[in-house]
């Protein structure tokens, strides 16, 4: 049984024990991970993090709260640990204007969420989080960075991709908010460009980058080149750029996407949590 008493806003001082902590369970908190080492706990404007400690004064839950606004609370919130601490978290920020986003292990989720006064989503999707170490030898597209040339084709393929994925229009933000956070993705050198015969037909996006590893999502094929093998050759030519760097590459994909989970799976990608995203 976790005995709890209440949510305490970590700082620097609390770097160790919060990088150990996490590090129980890399894969699953690469995002976490990546962020704590770019940004540390309190480096990073407008984020917090959270966290629960027991009855031994050891961390048994924690939460990156990202991007707070004061009308509307944090944007996106990442929670982990054990469920029973993380209600908590959910009052503290619930005080704080709540979050617009969460999504984690679908336990760590659904406790969170409860703690927010379980509002009613507009969005709740089950998840799966993949990773590899190693891909599969296969066909590639030819592959580059893109740039600010690029922003009318990347802003489509990316609104497109949310909207076929989650039914969301500029991911439940201003088309403004969206296109400002596009600009900022291309500056970051974070959009992926294939093309064949000089065609762009795929995207995808680099998140999270450290020594731990790398999570990419948003990818999305031109509709008229599906079904030809596209989204695979794509995707492998994107990890095999990263692994080449890096230890570990993650991604999330909805649990019923089947044609997905086949594509990554045969390029070397394994299931390892099972995860949620909920929307408020």
């Amino acid at each position: 049984m976790v005995h709890v008493v209440l949510a305490t806003l970590l700082n620097e001082h609390h770097t160790n024990l919060l990088r150990t902590f996490l590090e129980q369970d890399v894969s699953a908190n690469l995002f976490a991970l990546c962020v704590l080492e770019h940004w540390g706990v309190t480096g990073l404007r407008d984020a917090q993090w959270w966290g629960v400690f027991d009855e031994r004064d050891l961390l048994c839950a924690v939460c990156y709260a990202g991007a707070h606004n004061e009308e509307i609370g944090f944007g996106m919130v990442v929670p982990y640990g054990r469920a029973a601490a993380l209600p908590m978290v959910g009052m503290a920020l619930a005080m704080r204007g709540g979050a617009r986003w969460v999504v984690g292990e679908r336990s760590a989720c659904d406790a969170l969420w409860d703690g927010l006064e379980a509002p009613q989503p507009r969005i709740q999707s089950d998840q799966v989080l993949f990773e590899t170490t190693e891909i599969s030898e296969g066909p590639t597209v030819d592959l580059r960075i893109g740039n600010d040339e690029d922003f009318d084709w990347l802003l489509m393929a990316s609104s497109r991709m949310v909207q076929e994925d989650l039914n969301l229009s500029w991911a439940g933000q201003s088309q403004m908010e969206f296109s400002t956070r596009m600009k900022a993705s291309i500056r970051e050198g974070s959009e992926y460009i294939g093309s064949k015969y000089g065609q762009r037909m795929f995207r995808a996006e680099r998140g999270v980058r450290g020594s731990y590893g790398a999570q990419i999502g948003g990818i999305w094929v031109d509709p008229d080149q599906r079904g030809m093998g596209i989204g695979k050759a794509g995707t492998r030519t994107v990890v095999n750029a990263l692994l080449a760097e890096l230890p570990r590459v993650t991604l999330h994909v909805r649990a019923n996407n089947d044609a997905a989970i086949r594509c990554y799976e045969s390029i070397g990608f394994r299931s390892i949590r099972a995860f949620r995203l909920l929307v408020r």
